[in-house]
Parts: C-alpha cells; sequence; structure tokens
C-alpha cells in the first residue's frame, strides 16, 4: 500500500504472511554499519525459526536513527502482531530507504492496519513493488514444483540485488514455499 512514505503515491509498505503456523529461517547483514534498527530487532528478538509475517517499508531505512530507531521498528512489529493476530516474536521488520533519518511514524502506523487488511495471495507483485527503492524494476517471481510427494509452491520477492555487497548489505530477499519442513532443514 502507498503510507505516504514515498512521494507522488508509491506504494510504499507491504506485510508478507503465513496464515498458518509455519517454519522460517533468515540471513542478516553481517556488516555492523549495515545493521539498520530492524535488523537488530527481528535478529535479537524474533523467533526466527518461526516467523509468521514480515512487515517492510521503503522510503526510509530506520538506520542511524538510535533508539528512536529501535522504538519505531518495535512499534511496526507490535501494530502488525496485532492486527495479524500473532505473538511479536513471530513478526519480523525490515526497512529500506534514506539513512538518518526518523520514520514517519503517523505515516505507517495506519499503513500497517491497511496493508493487514489487503492481505491476499495475489498481491505478491504489489508486495515486490512496495519494497523496492532505487530499484528500476520489481523482482518477484513463483512456481510450482511437481515432486512425488505432489506440488510445491515457491514465490518470491526481493530489492537491491546489486546491493548483497558488503556481506548482505541493504538486500531484502524474501521466499516463500508451502513445502512441509523442519526449522532445521
Amino acid at each position: 500500500m502507498a503510507s505516504g512514505v514515498k512521494k507522488r503515491g508509491k506504494l510504499d509498505l507491504g506485510i508478507l504472511a503465513s496464515a498458518v503456523a509455519s517454519v522460517s529461517a533468515a540471513t542478516f547483514t553481517g556488516d555492523a554499519a549495515a545493521a539498520a534498527a530492524p535488523v537488530r530487532l527481528t535478529r535479537q528478538t524474533s523467533d526466527c525459526a518461526h516467523l509468521r509475517a514480515v512487515v517492510v517499508n521503503a522510503g526510509n531505512a530506520n538506520a542511524c536513527a538510535g533508539k528512536q530507531g529501535l522504538a519505531d521498528a518495535a512499534r511496526m512489529r507490535l501494530l502488525t502482531a496485532n492486527h495479524l493476530s500473532l505473538p511479536v516474536e513471530q513478526v519480523a521488520v525490515s526497512s529500506t530507504g534514506l539513512i538518518g533519518e526518523h520514520l514517519p511514524m503517523a505515516q505507517i502506523e495506519p499503513g500497517i492496519g491497511v496493508a493487514a487488511q489487503a492481505l491476499s495471495a495475489g498481491a505478491s507483485g504489489d508486495f515486490a513493488v512496495a519494497i523496492r527503492t532505487t530499484d528500476r524494476h520489481a523482482k518477484s517471481g513463483a512456481l510450482d514444483v511437481q515432486l512425488a510427494e505432489g506440488v510445491v509452491r515457491v514465490g518470491l520477492a526481493a530489492k537491491g540485488c546489486g546491493m548483497i555487497s558488503p556481506n548482505m548489505a541493504t538486500m531484502l530477499c524474501l521466499v516463500t514455499c508451502d513445502a512441509v519442513v523442519t526449522a532445521e532443514a
């Protein structure tokens, strides 16, 4: 959805959520300078093996924003968890965009509610658009893989694919799969 963080009504906020209990894995930047508030909050306090949702805003990275940045990331996570009736530990937060500015929470807070209400299986293209910053094109995909056990569906959305250096820097890549796997796998 367009919360108003980006100008001219561009999509800038999205939620990716699982309707059922799930297992997950997360990789974060190892670069201390690139670890913005959402990265630190999610890495330190989320159950990254059992995430059910991620809320992402674009247009403001919530990086170099001090204690206020951590508070804003925690607020985004809490609001998302509340709207989806999930424990906060099962929600991850990501932000991408300008560095060194506080998030415009007056725009993001109602946007989270709108995004939560608009969740649908067919909105993956909008999600991929909403999470991008300087990428010229949204990066998303989906495929069905036929296995002996049945069809497995895989979906993905990414931004900043050229921003993987150094050490996962500012790249976001979210992959979903409906295969039944263990947290260890």
